[in-house]
């Protein structure tokens, strides 16, 4: 049998999550739907009130059994895009809106990403797991290795123990520090809450650069292809004349050759964009 259902959760033979991801996400999106006139949409509802329900019902039922995953960053994506697209229903946005990610969770209640939420629950689980007994099934197969047998080459599949390796590191806990800071509750929280608010940060800002660095690389773009449609539609003793109606802020010498005026543009414009 390659894949069954067990509590509610798909395992499959080689242990792959995209049936399970899509699951989880296809009753999500039920349950969503099943809220949306009665709730999401309702107007009368507070933005605060519609959050809260959307995490006790459909944030609940799309981690499921979350702590025991170890994802990949395909599946990172589909979360958070079901997540954002739930926020953009109740908050009424648009595609042309022109609304970042950042900015809807902002906007929703200050609500965590998809991923935060994920890494939330199994940093909770671990320390969990390192409380219990030495004895207990879950402390033995996190802290256990196969005597024998060997990973095959060519990049082999991520294991759990990788993933949380991962998740400490994203979060600046130190692997080292794992099993003192996790022997107290309270301790472990206050370090899960420092690193997951420093993750954070870490992934806001790196979102706003892949924002501008988008709005930034396809202007450049498409300033070189007016100048260079502009420069072999003419003569090429006409050609600077041509670029410098299509870009008139730009000073640009007679060359003999339209070739040399597109590189020389170009040039010129990746200089005023490591400027800028």
């Amino acid at each position: 049998m390659h894949q069954f259902t067990y509590l509610g959760s798909i395992l499959t033979s080689d242990c792959d999550l995209n049936n399970e991801i899509q699951q989880r996400v296809k009753l999500a999106s039920a349950a969503f739907g099943r809220l949306s006139h009665r709730v999401f949409l309702n107007r009368n509802l507070a933005i605060a009130t519609k959050i809260a329900v959307y995490k006790a019902i459909c944030i609940s039922i799309l981690l499921y059994g979350c702590e025991s995953w170890t994802p990949y960053r395909l599946h990172i994506k589909t979360l958070e895009a079901f997540h954002i697209r739930c926020f953009k229903s109740v908050l009424g946005i648009h595609w042309w809106h022109k609304v970042t990610r950042v900015e809807i969770r902002h906007r929703a209640a200050g609500i965590d990403s998809a991923e935060h939420l994920l890494l939330q629950r199994q940093l909770r689980w671990v320390g969990h797991v390192i409380h219990m007994p030495s004895n207990r099934l879950p402390r033995r197969v996190l802290y256990g290795e196969l005597v024998n047998g060997q990973r095959l080459p060519g990049g082999p599949k991520l294991r759990y123990m990788d993933h949380i390796r991962r998740i400490l590191n994203k979060c600046n806990i130190s692997t080292a520090e794992l099993e003192q800071l996790s022997t107290d509750r309270d301790t472990w929280k206050s370090a899960c809450a420092n690193g997951l608010a420093i993750y954070n940060v870490s992934a806001d800002q790196a979102a706003e650069d892949r924002h501008t660095a988008g709005t930034i690389q396809p202007t450049h773009q498409l300033l070189v292809r007016d100048a260079r449609s502009a420069a072999e539609s003419v003569l090429p003793s006409s050609a600077c004349a041509a670029i410098y109606r299509v870009m008139p802020h730009v000073h640009i010498s007679n060359t003999p050759s339209s070739t040399n005026v597109i590189v020389e543009l170009d040039g010129l414009l990746q200089a005023s964009k490591h400027r800028a």
